[in-house]
């Protein structure tokens, strides 16, 4: 038998049953028993009727007091700061766990739960929606390090899918500013509409849909920027909005397109406008989509996709933000 008052381990036996130093009855051994434990209630270590037995203390274990998660929050994001491309991003990370994490900042980190996750969020989901995601996958990744560091233990409280996606209400649009976005799983009903004309201006959205690109990242491509061998669309640096050479996967609805658009090929634009030698002009892209519906503007698509990705995947916010080609191959099989 072992006992453990306190922090001290004692080891008592009351001999081998039937032998000759001890001859103790079932009867016997049950009366040592409740002996025993009646000493343990009166708070006593009881003595022992057997032979010696090894007596010892265990070492006592330092118990290491957990962070909170205000202090593990500010430690982790100095540790990964040198993958933000600018200042203002790491700053956002800071300011955006500080204001709106008030609630656990000083929480144990292995104490935050579900409740503390949406006594956070529900205030502000739906009206501010990108604040609310943003402020989400942050906590997520914070408290994913957690777990890695072996400061808590289970799922993760913050994580959307399975979790979250259960417990709050589905977002129908991103607010952002004046670009209105079509709910993505409205997204199938417009792309048939666009499959069914036959124009230069359907084909340009269906490609800037599909590659998540700025329209005049798209309206200015050219057919020597396409790797049909590797499927690949390698936009050159002075093109992009960031200054910087942009490899765009080409998925099998984009190259259906351009395969379609070099059937006709007149330009060195692969979307062509009347004028000789220029491309097709912003305006005809944006009248298809304000055809299917007049708040509509082109760069929505890109939000459409931002939330798609935010409310059906696991990827991280900042994997997103950098949008890759195909969600809508996957969510658009009516085009095939």
């Amino acid at each position: 038998m072992v006992i453990s008052p306190g922090r001290v381990q004692t080891e008592h036996t009351i001999g081998p049953y039937g032998s000759l130093e001890h001859e103790f009855t079932l009867s016997r051994a049950r009366e040592e028993r409740d002996r025993i434990v009646e000493a343990l209630a009166r708070g006593e270590l009881p003595s022992r009727s057997g032979p010696p037995s090894k007596r010892q203390e265990t070492a006592e274990i330092p118990q290491v007091a957990k962070p909170s998660f205000g202090e593990f929050a500010i430690s982790y994001v100095n540790e990964i700061e040198s993958e933000f491309r600018n200042p203002k991003h790491r700053a956002q990370w800071h300011s955006t766990l500080r204001r709106y994490c008030e609630p656990i900042w000083d929480l144990p980190i292995d104490e935050v739960g579900i409740d503390q996750i949406l006594a956070i969020l529900s205030p502000i989901w739906n009206a501010k929606q990108e604040t609310a995601s943003r402020v989400r996958g942050r906590i997520e990744r914070v408290l994913d390090a957690a777990t890695v560091r072996r400061l808590r233990t289970g799922d993760n409280p913050a994580r959307w899918q399975n979790t979250l996606r259960l417990l709050l209400p589905r977002r129908r649009k991103l607010q952002r500013g004046h670009h209105t976005a079509l709910p993505y799983d409205e997204l199938p009903d417009l792309w048939r509409r666009l499959q069914r004309l036959q124009s230069v201006s359907a084909r340009a959205l269906q490609f800037v849909i599909l590659t998540c690109v700025w329209l005049g990242e798209a309206l200015g491509a050219t057919w020597d920027e396409i790797d049909f061998e590797n499927r690949v669309w390698q936009i050159p640096a002075h093109r992009m909005k960031a200054n910087r050479p942009h490899r765009v996967p080409l998925t099998e609805n984009s190259l259906r397109i351009l395969e379609e658009m070099r059937s006709i090929q007149i330009s060195d634009y692969i979307f062509p406008g009347h004028r000789d030698g220029r491309p097709i002009s912003h305006a005809a892209i944006l009248k298809q989509a304000k055809a299917y519906r007049e708040e509509l503007t082109v760069h929505g698509f890109r939000s459409s996709f931002r939330d798609w990705a935010g409310e059906e995947t696991d990827h991280a916010r900042e994997v997103v933000e950098w949008p890759a080609a195909g969600f809508m191959d996957i969510e658009l099989r009516c085009s095939s």
